[in-house]
């Protein structure tokens, strides 16, 4: 019988354009199905192209079948030697076990037909995986062979596969990484590169933890020149590729250097047999529900270059240097279509190239050119496109990416000096001044003199006469920065919600003012305003990062930093870490597919804080340096102070207290323009410091110093605080006194979650205790709600319920163990909150832990004092200190927890 199953995979990209899951589940009803499938008689053919997954997937049903006892005997087939292999299982065949077939379409002839025979007579139930192109490589395969009878003559049932799903993909990617943590960025390009290809997943994070991170490069690195390529890769690829004309091999090169281009276009540039063959080969990716319609990775061009001849590539190169530049007339805008026709015009300074036309096309497509340079973090050679434009032509869009390019290379005076001396001249096109307007408020933000260099730039633009109304725009969004830096938030936050209010203003105005508001809703405590501004922003920046629809690189940025200042914030105010890392893995695969080293850096930025505050250091540290890294010499630098916040926090919590110093004094340098979030994550850095060094009293006094200086408007930055000196032995009593009443205004769920923890200890009330811990774990806040649990157990003793104390132990215990706090001393962070979530004793130093383990079983101070060598004073002090940590009323109370504590008794010694 034959029946063709319609259930496959799907390549990774569309499940994560449709922002679902669904492929991953789909594999596993696939896997039960085919499983089902399996009897007597029965078979199951797996069909898919190189590298899609077919031996995978065999795999995988054979651990499935092994799971429950049943007997799999396995033919890996290997050219010549499959005769030979073939009458071997022939011969030693056991009843009633399964067949496994891996690349049954490389069996001989007659090796086919022993086995066709052998399964026909015998009814032996078989999984066999074929290809569905030619196979290269592999000895003497069938070329050209029906392979139809493993469905037709036996009632088996045919499976295509097209590639492992994004879930999956990343499991692969995992797995393969080992120990070493790669970055959300870097295991988005593998994925990219992959296609859901099992083999290539492997291959290419073995490469990456290889060469400590990506190492192909994008299609602008490719364009002016091949990456250095493994061995290994090589030797796994190129066979692949060895039935590939010329003109195919050229059409995949250039493709890759190009980028996603229109289908359209492709076939313009090669015709529709060579593109057709790619897509069908599944060296490129055809993907017709987007206006770039086909795509392929940088691998296979870098495998070919490897081997190529250079005078055959630039001799093809040159052939398609016409088309291209006709193209782009026709407005097929492509910057990669302008890098790589800039990449052979940039060094010919002989006058207008022959192909371009005018000098004025030239210089356009070398602008571009220079702009996709600058995207890509290399300033080096958007100069160079930039000054070569600029000889031929001069428009405010060649000085605006010559500024960006001196910028990158720290000539911040350089770049403003072409800004304030622009010609007046080419100022006539509105666009384009407001593209260098743009930047130049973005430049602004890196030099000291904000103030003055404001003055000039508003003076200047306004000569223009092509933008006054945005200067006025820009010289109201400035205000209420300096507002909101004043900590005057009332009038800095009624001239930004007046900027949102006037239709007039221009969506990166609008961007910019809802990235200001988010942190000052945060800081006032509006709740609804902030659900209501990160909505309309999200929608906003969704809709201009689209392909096509941001009209210039600072209104992409402006959307790339709204969303993550939001992302950080929604952090901040309850939204959960896996939640924010969803967004930051499906934004990574585009950013991935840019280059833009902008949005790359975002993503490395809000995966690190996801990490941090998952309770997962080590990944925060790997995904932070990721970003400084690639900021490094770029336009991009001005994330800077906010990489060096996240990065001071991860190395305190990680004992890397000399590091973490070090990037305070960085951070020192940007003091003249940090706003107030930002010196409050300056100053919980510093507590964190201290908390790391063992000095935890000084860290709870610095923590009440925070809250005396904080507006009481600011309520979930003073609820956090004094919940961290709460953490740190000050008195619950004394916390909720500095609160105060609640305010009557709407708090984010955050707020209110730390606040109920603080009153229902103050309260002692236990059951209150333990509700307060679970609403702090369901917002992902695991240390703040294991801590919440160990003060439920002391409540819970206090009244004598023993068993309820035990469960809330177990579950702070369970909190603990489960987020991998408990392991080693290098992985309890120093947090007191991560201590108490081991146990409630293990926020009291080694001495306390003696002098309360002898008073529980009843010794007196002066006994106590004998045993120790210590002085009475001194005995009495120590228990003071552990009752005060404890929240021990006296020192009965004490005894309860050395007593009741799972774990530890009177003649032991807790674990610290």
């Amino acid at each position: 019988m034959t029946v063709t199953s319609a259930v496959g995979y799907s390549a990774f990209h569309i499940e994560v354009a449709e922002g679902s899951s669904t492929l991953d589940a789909e594999r596993e009803r696939l896997v039960s199905h085919l499983l089902s499938r399996l009897g007597f008689g029965t078979g199951v053919v797996i069909a898919a192209a190189w590298g899609a997954g077919k031996s995978f997937m065999l795999s995988r049903l054979v651990t499935e079948l092994r799971s429950v006892d049943t007997q799999v005997s396995i033919i890996k087939v290997r050219g010549a030697r499959s005769t030979k292999l073939v009458l071997d299982y022939i011969q030693h065949a056991q009843p009633n076990q399964l067949l496994a077939i891996d690349d049954a379409h490389a069996l001989s002839d007659e090796a086919f037909t022993l086995l066709l025979n052998h399964l026909v007579e015998t009814g032996t139930p078989f999984i066999a995986t074929i290809s569905t192109e030619p196979s290269r490589g592999q000895g003497e395969p069938l070329r050209g062979r029906d392979l139809s009878a493993l469905w037709t003559d036996l009632d088996s049932e045919r499976v295509d596969l097209k590639g492992v799903g994004y879930d999956e993909a990343t499991r692969i990617v995992n797995e393969a990484s080992g120990k070493v943590q790669l970055d959300a960025v870097t295991r988005a390009q593998i994925i990219g590169e992959a296609a859901g290809s099992p083999l290539l997943l492997r291959e290419l994070t073995q490469a990456a933890v290889d060469s400590d991170g990506w190492s192909l490069g994008d299609s602008f690195s490719l364009a002016v020149g091949p990456a250095v390529v493994s061995s290994r890769l090589i030797e796994l690829v190129a066979p692949q590729l060895g039935e590939l004309t010329e003109r195919d091999r050229v059409a995949l090169i250039v493709l890759a250097k190009l980028g996603p281009v229109a289908y359209p276009w492709a076939t313009r540039l090669f015709g529709t047999d060579v593109i057709n063959t790619l897509v069908r080969r599944r060296f490129i990716r055809r993907n017709p529900g987007s206006v770039e319609g086909v795509s392929t990775g940088v691998l296979y061009a870098n495998v070919l270059l490897a081997d190529a001849d250079p005078v055959f590539i630039a001799k093809c190169e040159r052939d398609l240097e016409q088309a291209l530049v006709c193209l782009i007339r026709d407005g097929a805008d492509s910057p990669e279509a302008c890098v790589v026709v800039g990449t052979l015009w940039a060094n010919d300074e002989d006058g207008t190239p022959a192909t371009a036309g005018s000098p004025a096309e030239a210089a356009r497509i070398l602008e571009r050119a220079a702009e996709r340079a600058n995207s890509a973090g290399h300033p080096i050679s958007a100069e160079l496109f930039a000054r070569r434009a600029r000889a031929l032509h001069t428009s405010p869009g060649i000085l605006e990416q010559l500024s960006r390019a001196r910028a990158a290379q720290r000539d911040v005076h350089g770049a403003f000096e072409l800004l304030e001396n622009s010609p007046a001249a080419i100022h006539t096109e509105r666009e384009n001044d407001i593209r260098l307007l743009s930047w130049w408020m973005t430049l602004i933000q890196w030099d000291g003199d904000r103030e003055s260099r404001r003055r000039t730039c508003f003076d200047v633009a306004r000569s223009w006469g092509t933008v006054n109304d945005l200067v006025d725009d820009w010289e109201v969004l400035t205000s209420a920065g300096s507002e909101l830096v004043e900590s005057r938030y009332a009038r800095g936050i009624d001239h930004l919600e007046r900027l949102l209010e006037a239709r007039s203003t221009s969506p990166e105005i609008r961007l910019r003012s809802l990235t200001a508001l988010v942190p000052a809703y945060v800081y006032t405590g509006r709740a609804r305003e902030l659900d209501t501004a990160i909505d309309l922003g999200r929608t906003l920046a969704s809709e201009l990062i689209a392909v096509g629809s941001a009209d210039s690189p600072e209104v992409r940025h402006a959307s790339l930093e709204f969303l993550l200042h939001s992302g950080l914030f929604r952090g901040l105010t309850g939204t959960r870490s896996s939640t924010l890392m969803k967004d930051a893995n499906s934004f990574a695969l585009k950013a991935a597919d840019s280059g833009d080293v902008a949005a790359l850096a975002c993503v490395n930025i809000v995966a690190g804080h996801a990490a941090l505050v998952g309770g997962r250091a080590d990944q925060a540290l790997s995904e932070l340096l990721a970003a400084a890294k690639r900021v490094e010499g770029t336009t991009a630098a001005i994330l800077t102070p906010l990489i060096l916040l996240l990065l001071t926090h991860t190395l305190a919590v990680l004992k890397q207290s000399d590091s973490a110093r070090a990037m305070r004094t960085r951070l020192a340098a940007f003091e003249n323009t940090r706003s107030p979030w930002q010196s409050f994550g300056e100053d919980l850095g510093l507590v964190q410091l201290l908390i790391s060094s063992g000095d935890t009293d000084a860290a709870r006094q610095k923590c009440l110093s925070i809250a005396d200086t904080l507006d009481r408007r600011c309520r979930l930055m003073l609820v956090r605080v004094l919940h961290l000196a709460y953490a740190l032995g000050e008195p619950a009593k004394k916390t909720v006194a500095q609160l105060g009443c609640p305010p009557p205004v709407e708090q984010c769920e955050v707020t209110r979650a730390l606040e109920e923890h603080l009153r229902a200890a103050d309260a002692a009330d236990a059951f209150r205790l333990d509700a307060a811990a679970t609403h702090l774990q369901s917002i992902g806040l695991f240390a703040e709600s294991a801590l919440a649990y160990g003060a439920a157990h002391v409540a819970h003793l206090a009244h004598g319920r023993t068993e309820a104390a035990t469960s809330s132990f177990t579950a702070a215990s369970h909190l603990a163990q489960g987020r991998g706090w408990t392991d080693s001393p290098g992985q309890r962070h120093a947090t007191p909150q991560l201590q108490m979530a081991s146990s409630p004793l293990a926020l009291l130093t080694k001495r306390e832990l003696e002098v309360g383990r002898l008073a529980s079983v009843g010794l007196s101070n002066a006994e106590i004092a004998e045993r120790l060598y210590l002085s009475v004073r001194t005995v009495e002090s120590h228990i003071l200190q552990a009752r005060k940590k404890l929240g021990a009323g006296r020192r009965t109370e004490l005894a309860l927890h050395f007593r009741h504590t799972p774990g530890t008794h009177a003649g032991g010694t807790s674990h610290r």
